[in-house]
């Protein structure tokens, strides 16, 4: 917990330091348009950020609702939420060091 904290501190450290604010994660739904590659993203970024387990897309009702406002929904299965989270990791962590360098 430490490293996310001492993270967090130097990113915004490095924000106050360049003049920008720290942007927060976009929740309109205004222009969202559905893709299944958008759509497991958002699976992978739900998992990280709420600390959820990679087969919460083994639940039924999860699955239920996604076939209710989407029938005919292929989801993804846990091993993909797992790599998928990994690669949004690895890709993140090149951006995130590339704008902690001062």
């Amino acid at each position: 917990k430490d490293g996310t904290n001492q993270l967090r501190a130097s990113a915004i450290a490095c924000n106050t330091q360049l003049g920008r604010t720290a942007g927060a994660i976009t929740t309109e739904l205004d222009d969202i348009v559905y893709s299944p590659i958008a759509h497991h993203t958002l699976i992978a970024l739900r998992t990280a950020h709420s600390h959820r387990p990679y087969n919460v897309v083994n639940d039924c009702f999860y699955r239920l609702e996604c076939q209710l406002l989407r029938p005919g929904i292929q989801l993804p299965s846990n091993r993909t939420v797992s790599a998928n989270v990994q690669r949004l990791y690895l890709g993140l962590a090149v951006y995130a060091a590339k704008h902690l360098q001062v």
